[in-house]
């Protein structure tokens, strides 16, 4: 149950509008109901809601319209239902009149040809019995039938009658019990209103009721039945009021140029995860030609030597069959445009992979304009694990987005170039093409500056690039045995080669700018050297480690997208968040190196794999001299995938 005003943002908000006008009776004619409904749909969609409308029904219309708006309901959706037409009471019952009212010459009639109303009730709220239901009658003109007998005539005339209140519904009617009226008041300050911001249901009712008792010099007094206790603070239209700018850091001109080098590096990272729209599209040619390439390399049996490409290709699609993942390879030579997977390898086997919503600005949310203040106090705030209104009403958004709870969104990183959110949805799902389609339209609603969602490819189908296999990177270490001290002056480590294992490069010196990270080797600006699993690890597999494990939440093969230190622990507690590698190959080999059996044309054969990896010196943690903690992703880069043929051991 919802607990204070700002909850409405979580919840979808529909609403069935039904106006009946032209009704068979000509003396019951009504000349707005129409045109009233529509006023009420525009409006009520500019404040977020789904609309039904309806207009002229006759009894079998009308009940399939109820019955079919009903089955939308979803438990926590807030719901509205507005008639505009005829309403009449027999026996304390209230019935709503169609248009085909030639039927109704008794009370009896209206009981067998009108819409019992507390049977229509009870079938919305049998959908949405936990949150909260509006439900509005604008049945003030009189009905008029002159075959309708009955021994007391004042009842000819006689409007709605009053029901019990009902937990989570608020019902409103038009005018008081038995009231009638000619007057279009109550729909005028209804339409004046409802749109009003931050003011909860019942306060809202009640300042309508007030003006159309005002205005009727007190001789109608719209009636309101209020079920709703602690929801009746829940608003139809909330809008984020930006934080106080005290709620801003203050950024030093000289600490800018260290959060330009941070932004970059962010970006670089995650600015080239594909674009869910783009990747779901079924008119995408890029997918179809990859789709040929892959059916056409994946046909004929590898050659089965691990400095073969062919070999190579059947090994990562085997390692991405492990994981119920089906690869789409692509040659990007030959003008396929498509997202690369090679840089994500290293999240094989890792539970928690990204997504990233793309701004065009956050202005609906704060007046703040200075974009370094912005970073700066939601990287701050992430990083110290605390809370922030800004970044409380974009994980909102998110979760109804994701049709998930709120505590299940995790924002990990924020980054410019416009405003990016990279974060994390910790239940995760097996997505489809139809899926993210979805997900990418209810998005879009509940961010109006939304440019591009992207999307972790493991989340989806992943893609590898053949031409970023590159043959520079290529190494054979059969036999080498080297050892040498990699990094700047005071801070190098011993790089250990991986002997018996084969080397393909992956194409990135020009990725990253600067390629002194990982060449020329030996230069002081070189990055650490290490090694990484493609295999989750067990609890037993840390008995010699002598440290405290969580057996539920241990694959040693951490992700490129492990997420700061502060947020839900994903690895040991000793050594805490981060991508685990390690200096030594042969520690890895052990027990956390992947595997992969294919057939292949020298018979079924069975292949190690681990990837080859550079840690920047300023973002490593050393737990022990097997052990190495990354906590952030972009402090390390895949440049090489290892090979080993299993009977060459």
């Amino acid at each position: 149950m919802a607990t204070s005003d700002e909850s409405s943002l979580n919840h979808r908000k529909i609403a069935l509008l039904i106006g009946n006008a032209s009704y068979q009776r000509t003396d019951n004619e009504l000349n707005e109901s129409i045109e009233t409904i529509q006023e009420l749909n525009d409006l009520l969609i500019k404040i977020g809601f789904d609309v039904v409308i309806a207009s002229d029904l006759e009894k079998y219309d009308m009940t399939t319209q109820i019955i079919n708006f009903s089955k939308t309901i979803q438990h926590g959706d807030i719901v509205l239902f507005y008639y505009s037409g005829h309403g009449y009471q027999v026996n304390g019952t209230n019935y709503l009149i169609p248009i085909n009212d030639t039927w109704i010459k008794t009370e009896r009639d209206v009981e067998d040809f009108g819409i019992n109303f507390d049977r229509m009730l009870k079938r919305i709220l049998d959908k949405n019995s936990s949150y909260v239901n509006i439900f509005i009658l604008d049945c003030c003109r009189p009905y008029r039938s002159n075959d309708l007998s009955t021994s007391n005539s004042s009842m000819k005339n006689k409007g709605l009658c009053t029901i019990h209140s009902i937990d989570g519904t608020f019902i409103q009617f038009a005018c008081a019990q038995n009231e009638a009226s000619s007057n279009n008041l109550f729909i005028r300050n209804l339409l004046k209103n409802i749109t009003k911001e931050n003011i909860g249901i019942n306060d809202l009712f009640q300042q309508i009721s007030n003006d159309v008792f005002e205005e009727s010099n007190e001789n109608q007094r719209p009636l309101s039945i209020n079920g709703l206790k602690q929801n009746e603070n829940v608003f139809l239209n909330y809008i984020f009021v930006p934080p106080p700018v005290s709620l801003w850091d203050i950024v030093k001109p000289e600490e800018k140029e260290i959060i330009l080098k941070e932004q970059a590096d962010l970006k670089a990272c995650y600015d080239s995860l594909p674009d869910i729209d783009e990747i779901t599209d079924p008119e995408n040619e890029n997918i179809r030609k990859a789709e040929e390439y892959t059916r056409s390399i994946l046909s004929e049996s590898p050659s089965g030597e691990v400095n073969q490409k062919d070999t190579v290709y059947h090994v990562i699609n085997q390692l991405f069959e492990n994981e119920n993942h089906q690869c789409l390879f692509f040659d990007s030579t030959q003008d396929v445009n498509l997202y690369n997977t090679f840089g994500n390898f290293a999240d094989i086997g890792f539970e928690h992979k990204p997504y990233v919503l793309k701004l065009d600005n956050i202005n609906e949310f704060t007046g703040e304009e200075d974009e370094f203040n912005v970073i700066q106090t939601f990287d701050r705030t992430i990083k110290e694990n605390r809370s922030h209104p800004v970044l409380d009403q974009i994980i909102e958004r998110l979760a109804i987005a994701h049709n998930t709870e709120k505590k299940n969104i995790v924002i990990t990183n924020v980054y410019l170039s416009s405003m990016n959110f990279v974060y994390l949805v910790t239940v995760p799902k097996d997505n489809t093409a139809e899926d993210l389609q979805e997900l990418s339209k209810r998005i879009k609603n509940q961010f109006k500056q939304s440019v591009v969602n992207k999307i972790h490819p493991l989340l989806y189908r992943p893609t590898f690039d053949v031409a970023c296999l590159d043959k520079l990177g290529d190494k054979d270490f059969t036999n080498e045995t080297g050892t040498f001290l990699i990094g700047p002056l005071d801070r190098k480590k011993m790089y250990i080669q991986p002997t018996g294992w084969n080397r393909h490069g992956w194409k990135v010196l020009n990725r990253y700018g600067d390629k002194k990270w990982l060449e020329p080797f030996g230069d002081d600006e070189n990055w650490h050297r290490a090694f990484h699993g493609t295999k989750n690890a067990k609890a037993e597999d840390f008995v010699d480690l002598n440290i405290e494990v969580n057996p539920d939440t241990l694959p040693f093969d951490a992700a490129i997208s492990i997420y700061n230190k502060g947020f839900r622990s994903a690895r040991t507690t000793a050594y805490g968040d981060g991508v685990y590698c390690s200096p030594r190959p042969t520690f890895v080999e052990k027990s956390y190196v992947g595997t992969a059996t294919i057939d292949t044309k020298l018979g079924k054969k069975s292949y190690k794999i681990m990837l080859q990896v550079a840690v920047n010196p300023d973002g490593i943690y050393c737990a022990n001299d097997d052990v190495w903690v990354v906590q952030l992703p972009e402090n390390i880069r895949t440049y090489g995938l290892l090979i080993k043929d299993t009977d060459s051991n």
